[in-house]
């Protein structure tokens, strides 16, 4: 059996590598479309009680300049959360959260929480007993900062990429301490748009995935009273944001991991649309990147 996964893993490498944002196009034979089941979307179950939403931030648009924005843009097949490990602690998680919400706000960077962590703190009123990272979805434009910004909470934190490279997706962890998963989004591709409606859309890259601008943006500050009163943001519309995630049933714990061909209908539609909407504008095309 560990024969056979080794032979699997090595047979898949190329498709990974051709597969990266080394470059836009793709070989004939190879699908960047791929339905694959990589990652998971984690519900533990906890005591449901509502985080208490304090106020909202003012809107700080994200950038809409898609010369900048699509010029870093990869399309990874799986998301980061392959290089998810075992359970945490909670205090781990919620020592790291304390850190990094203070920093990443005084860095001017414009984040949200997301995935398990915006589903727990908004559903149950903190982080879950057991997970095994803390979640932000940034702005494109002030993703870079964010390494940085963070660097300066301890002096041992480790630094690890997405399946493509640093640009979209970045861990930061140290011991006792997180992991903080944090996700960039992009703007759409303008050419690509389809309606009034697409122009709402940024493109989650890591996970290949179309999030609404106006679900997350403005976002919504909840005071987590189990952290002293830290106010962490979560998405401007959390309801419709979770349901987008998690199904219409996302009030309800669950204790299985929800698989990406297992995701709600709109998950999957809006993958289906990823590669109209996120490739890069004509320019780009068939151009390799700068590494």
């Amino acid at each position: 059996m560990f024969m056979l996964q080794v032979l699997s893993v090595v047979a898949f490498l190329p498709i990974l590598v051709t597969c990266s944002d080394s470059e836009w196009s793709y070989p004939e034979n190879v699908s960047c479309d791929m339905d694959l089941a990589g990652s998971a979307l984690l519900q533990i179950s906890t005591p449901a009680q509502m985080g208490k939403v304090v106020h909202a931030l003012p809107d700080v648009s994200v950038s809409n300049n898609v010369s900048d924005a699509l010029d870093s843009v990869g399309l990874p097949l799986l998301k980061s959360s392959t290089l998810a490990g075992p359970i945490v602690s909670k205090e781990q998680r919620e020592e790291a959260l304390k850190d990094a919400v203070p920093a990443l706000t005084a860095a001017g960077i414009q984040f949200v929480a997301s995935f398990g962590t915006a589903l727990s703190i908004f559903r149950d009123g903190g982080l879950f007993d057991e997970d095994d990272d803390v979640d932000f979805f940034l702005s494109g434009e002030t993703f870079h900062l964010a390494g940085p910004a963070l660097d300066k909470i301890r002096g041992d934190l480790k630094h690890k990429p997405g399946v493509a490279d640093f640009a979209n997706f970045l861990r930061v962890e140290a011991p006792d301490w997180g992991p903080i998963d944090l996700y960039a989004l992009r703007a759409v591709n303008p050419d690509k748009v389809q309606g009034a409606k697409e122009t709402d859309l940024l493109c989650q890259l890591n996970d290949r995935l179309l999030m609404n601008t106006s679900q997350l943006f403005p976002v919504r500050l909840v005071e987590l009273s189990s952290l002293d009163g830290l106010e962490v943001p979560i998405p401007n519309n959390p309801e419709e944001h979770l349901e987008f995630l998690y199904g219409k049933d996302w009030r309800t714990p669950k204790k299985e991991k929800v698989w990406q061909s297992r995701r709600p209908g709109d998950v999957i539609e809006s993958r289906a649309n990823f590669n109209r909407l996120c490739s890069p504008p004509a320019k780009y095309k068939n151009l390799a990147r700068v590494q």
